[in-house]
């Protein structure tokens, strides 16, 4: 039996809330160069490293769908625990999650735009506007906001930056009646900045995607910055585990949401 190829896209509907549990592993390293005396026995940099997890309910949030089928979507963490070492870690000031979100508008394949805020994006495909095959691969480059490390490996902004992404569909399947496409991804991206700093992005991670539904099932994707200044180096790793929970009705009334 010869398969068909397959429509895979995003299917925004207005007044939605689609929520999911996401486990994150943050990790940061600093490498200076080392002193005089480290020097001379052979250490070349000195390194900093430290690591944390956090659990996360993420909350997107449609309320209107475009006649391109394009979507403004919001996304607000409505609750985040961060432990280190298997001990409770408090946030501390803009370091809490919940007070931050995410604006930007999502068309049908995964294009982004519009966006302000200050969390990571949740739309982890690009789609071709083709049907496609098991096994075949495209390659498309959006606008999406990155997150922009001080010296002290700590999150300054988020700014928007060109990034390429290779997804490839690795199987089709149906479970429970809910019919998916498996799809790795990897992206990259190379940026200047200010003062002679360079910066380098990747993305890589694989992708259970609801074909009929149009919204991720299950993810595992891991995301690195690193940044280059003054020969110190600064890469800040987190590796996302994504959960779909549910998807609700958005009430709102005049533009509030109630």
């Amino acid at each position: 039996m010869i398969e068909r190829p397959k429509y895979i896209e995003y299917r925004h509907q207005r007044d939605r809330i689609a929520s999911f549990a996401v486990k994150r592993t943050v990790e940061v390293k600093i490498e200076r160069p080392a002193g005089a005396l480290a020097r001379m026995v052979g250490k070349k940099t000195k390194a900093q490293h430290d690591s944390y997890e956090e659990e996360w309910i993420l909350e997107l949030r449609t309320t209107d769908v475009m006649p391109d089928y394009s979507a403004p979507v919001k996304t607000q963490v409505t609750q985040a625990s961060r432990t280190a070492k298997g001990e409770p870690l408090p946030y501390v000031g803009n370091e809490d999650p919940t007070t931050e979100f995410l604006n930007e508008t999502v068309d049908r394949y995964g294009m982004l735009s519009g966006q302000h805020g200050s969390l990571p994006s949740p739309h982890l495909l690009i789609f071709t506007e083709e049907p496609v095959k098991k096994g075949e691969e495209w390659e498309r480059t959006r606008q999406e906001l990155v997150p922009i490390s001080g010296l002290d490996g700590q999150i300054k902004s988020y700014e928007a930056r060109p990034v390429t992404y290779v997804c490839r569909v690795d199987d089709f399947g149906d479970e429970g009646g809910q019919e998916y496409a498996d799809v790795a991804v990897s992206g990259f991206g190379q940026f200047g900045g200010e003062q002679g700093t360079s910066q380098t992005y990747t993305v890589v991670g694989r992708v259970r995607f609801a074909i009929r539904d149009g919204h991720t099932i299950t993810a595992k994707v891991d995301r690195s910055m690193a940044t280059s200044v003054d020969k110190v180096v600064i890469t800040r790793s987190t590796s996302e585990q994504f959960s779909f929970m549910s998807r609700g009705t958005e009430q709102t009334i005049g533009g509030m949401r109630i």
